[in-house]
């Protein structure tokens, strides 16, 4: 790690440990918010670009910004990261974060970062939800949490200028409640050739059949299965799920 990661893990650490953001998370603990280590993050974001699955300057979509970690440690690697956030209280403290890091130089100057508000889920999949045209519904080990059932208002694909399908990356560090509405949402919404990033705990077996139906297939880096830091002694992470859309064959 060299000393500009150092500062930059520092500035990130300082800015989520103060005791008004705890207070915060107290309260939107049903927006599903769950701090992830940027360090783990930055090392495979660097791996994915270094095996060519991801591209330098690729877009990436954070679904579910929290306080922007992800959006900065993308950027950092070289991406173009923008992400949506459910929260206005964390949407805030995500703006802030990434105007200091720019501040001090800690972002590289051509790439672009957003955090925005709103609910990545478009109004159009309640709707499906709600009349029971939801595949992941029926895959859901228990209901979404109510800030995630509705849509709050807000326009973020607005506000960036641009749709799913303008993404060629997604990242979702995902409750396992939340891994079938992730999972839909990038089955309808994403362009054929991009790529869904996906932190979460294991995958129950019955989500195979729910992914045959999505039309999705995933792999997992065995640098990313969570496995090798469990051998060095150290906290297990979670494995990162690489979807992609399975190939449609040609008519």
């Amino acid at each position: 790690m060299d000393q500009t990661h150092r500062r930059l893990f520092a500035l990130l650490g300082a800015t989520d440990a103060d005791i008004g953001l705890r207070r915060m998370l107290r309260r939107v603990r049903d927006t599903g918010f769950v701090p992830f280590e940027p360090e783990y993050a930055l090392e495979a974001f660097y791996h994915l670009l270094g095996q060519g699955r991801l591209r330098p300057g690729a877009r990436l979509l954070d679904l579910g910004a929290g306080t922007g970690n992800i959006v900065a440690v993308a950027a950092v690697a070289g991406l173009n990261a923008d992400g949506i956030e459910i929260d206005k209280g964390l949407v805030y403290r995500a703006r802030r974060k990434i105007k200091t890091l720019r501040s001090q130089g800690l972002l590289p100057a051509e790439v672009s970062t957003h955090v925005v508000w709103g609910n990545y889920l478009p109004q159009e999949y309640f709707t499906a939800h709600r009349k029971g045209e939801s595949i992941a519904s029926r895959y859901e080990d228990r209901p979404l949490p109510p800030r995630w059932r509705t849509h709050h208002g807000g326009d973020p694909y607005g506000t960036l200028g641009a749709e799913p399908s303008s993404f060629d990356s997604f990242f979702c560090y995902a409750w396992q409640q939340q891994v079938p509405s992730v999972c839909e949402f990038f089955s309808r919404y994403a362009r054929p050739d991009a790529v869904l990033l996906c932190a979460a705990w294991d995958l129950p077996e019955r989500h195979e059949e729910m992914l045959r139906k999505l039309g999705l297939e995933y792999t997992i880096d065995p640098y990313l299965d969570g496995e090798r830091w469990r051998a060095e002694g150290s906290v297990r992470r979670l494995p990162i799920y690489e979807f992609r859309k399975t190939p449609q064959p040609n008519v």
